[in-house]
């Protein structure tokens, strides 16, 4: 019984279809399939046509079938059906010894006389029809049991709790070179020399006192190829399944290399890479991977609990959550971003690539993951987009941040029936301050008015900056011309007070028009123009004051 392939499940049904259909022909055969072992009963159910094809639609559906199909593990289902065959084999035996026992019923215990007459020979007993029923079930049962034995690939030996061989399967002394009776009765070393044996005997030693499997991998000089034995303890001595691992081992080795040779190149590219088998707990972090976080490969020790416990506490939970499903539907790759905890006590941002490896058998999925520190990345685009949104020479938000902050403060308006107030500030005396003192000082006294303005505004409202010696505030969630007229009023007084610059002190004069969402615009352009109209109005009332704006004309206050 040779065990199925393994299909690589990653692929869809789409993706398979087309690899198997390589000439394009928009259906495959069973010549096409035929290396998908176990497929061949899905085929033929959905074959309805006796074509002898299917097209892609029906592939899909037959794939869905093979997918769900239970995967059966050959060998422990073999070890479980010879323990259940020799328990009931053992059962027979004693029932059959209990009715050999067992005189028959109401025969007498005294000799008979010998007849001289011959006489027509009596039907059975009934024990005796029981014994012949015994024997048959159980010559019946070591047919069948000897049958699946004999149709597997692997060495089967059974041997007694004596340690003595009591039965091989056809294919054994094959792979000893020897005939079948020459090893009945004899001990295991026969079949299992030198350290082998001392190995297997061990093992039998632990599967009896622990009344469990016990399994171990051996290199055998002799045949030169990998074995795979699994010793399963019985009521009377052991059962020993020696499969050969040899093509298993190969594919190990090969992937072993090429991570290697991942490693290696990783480094090379400054990549960090681990390995993690969340089954062991075993971990490995590569040197690059903790000169990162600014580690010597010796003073972070290869524990899980280290990449964990480094994950920032904003990115910890859907980081953790993303792993945890990776871990139980190991499938595609997947990258994502988060950051880790440097040595220096800041973080980094890392972007890591997530590879699912395939499993070995003994110890569920197992991943290698890529780490590229991307913080000089991530700084440069925040740095370019905040460039992009602030003005260079105040810090303050810039025309475009404004407008985007303002749409945003609008549509909240109008779902909530709100108002938001828009105020265009211009400091009248400041073109003085260049021409007298020089730009620097300018710049020095606008520097300032963006402190002032913000600091006599909440939190929640913002300044910018729409060029020269033009802000504009908006205020989102006004309830009425009393909030608005008292961050105006904050706003003149602030900025009415000296600008120190060196010795000297100078003083601008301030005016600021004001225009309310949804009364005197729809829009952030129209606001800001309105409030543009009424600040001009309160300059031209001598300044230092502020106006509202009216469309019969703005008033001031």
């Amino acid at each position: 019984m040779t065990k199925p392939k393994q299909v690589i499940t990653s692929q869809s049904a789409g993706s398979v279809f087309r690899i198997l259909d390589a000439a394009g022909r928009g259906q495959v055969t069973k010549a096409d399939i035929k290396a998908l072992t176990g497929f061949d009963r899905f085929f033929e159910s959905l074959d309805s046509s006796q074509a002898g094809k299917l097209d892609e639609v029906q592939f899909r559906k037959a794939w869905r079938q093979y997918r769900l199909a239970p995967e059966i593990d050959d060998r422990q289902r073999l070890a479980n059906e010879l323990i259940l065959r020799q328990k009931e084999i053992a059962i027979l035996k004693k029932r059959l010894r209990q009715a050999n026992a067992a005189p028959p019923r109401g025969a007498s215990t005294a000799p008979r006389a010998a007849k001289t007459t011959p006489a027509r020979q009596a039907p059975p007993t009934e024990p005796a029809r029981r014994e012949r029923l015994l024997r048959r079930q159980v010559e019946a049962e070591k047919s069948r049991l000897e049958g699946v034995l004999e149709s597997v690939s692997d060495v089967v030996v059974d041997v007694s709790s004596s340690g003595r061989i009591t039965y091989l399967n056809r294919l054994a002394p094959q792979r000893v070179k020897r005939t079948k009776d020459e090893f009945i009765g004899r001990e295991l070393t026969a079949i299992f020399p030198g350290e082998v044996g001392q190995m297997v005997q061990e093992s039998l030693s632990r599967a009896a006192r622990g009344h469990a499997p016990v399994r171990f991998e051996y290199f055998s000089k002799v045949h030169s190829c990998w074995f795979e034995t699994r010793v399963f303890p019985t009521d009377d001595g052991a059962v020993i399944i020696s499969a050969d691992i040899s093509r298993r081992k190969q594919v190990e080795r090969r992937l072993r290399e090429a991570l290697d040779r991942f490693r290696t190149a990783s480094e090379m590219a400054m990549l960090g890479f681990w390995e993690w088998q969340p089954a062991k707990g075993a971990v490995y972090f590569s040197p690059e991977w903790k000169k990162q976080l600014g580690y010597a490969d010796a003073e972070l020790p290869n524990r899980i609990e280290e990449w964990k416990r480094r994950l920032h506490p904003d990115d910890r939970k859907h980081v953790l959550q993303q792993v945890a499903r990776a871990v139980r539907q190991p499938a595609a790759d997947f990258e994502m971003e988060y950051r880790l905890a440097h040595k220096d006590g800041g973080y980094r941002w890392i972007s890591a690539r997530w590879m699912a490896l395939p499993e070995d058998g003994n110890g569920g999925p197992s991943f290698a993951v890529t780490h590229l520190d991307v913080t000089s990345v991530k700084e440069e685009a925040a740095h370019l987009d905040y460039v992009a949104s602030h003005d260079s020479l105040t810090g303050l938000p810039n025309r475009s941040l404004v407008h985007e902050f303002a749409e945003h403060v609008m549509s909240s308006a109008r779902r909530q029936h709100g108002k938001v107030a828009v105020l265009f500030l211009d400091l009248d005396r400041f073109k003085a301050v260049n021409d007298t003192y020089g730009h620097k000082a300018g710049d020095r006294v606008l520097q300032e008015a963006a402190q002032r303005i913000a600091h006599s505004l909440r939190a929640e409202d913002l300044v910018g900056r729409l060029g020269g010696d033009e802000f504009v505030a908006v205020l989102s969630e006004i309830s009425g011309f009393k909030d608005v007229t008292r961050a105006a009023t904050e706003c003149l007084e602030t900025l009415s007070q000296p600008f120190a610059l060196g010795k000297r002190k100078v003083k601008v004069l301030p005016s600021i028009g004001i225009s309310i969402f949804p009364d005197d615009g729809d829009s952030i352009e129209t606001l800001i123009h309105n409030a543009d109209i009424a600040m001009y109005e309160a300059k031209r009332s001598g300044g230092g004051k502020f106006c509202l704006f009216a469309r019969d004309g703005a008033t001031h206050t």
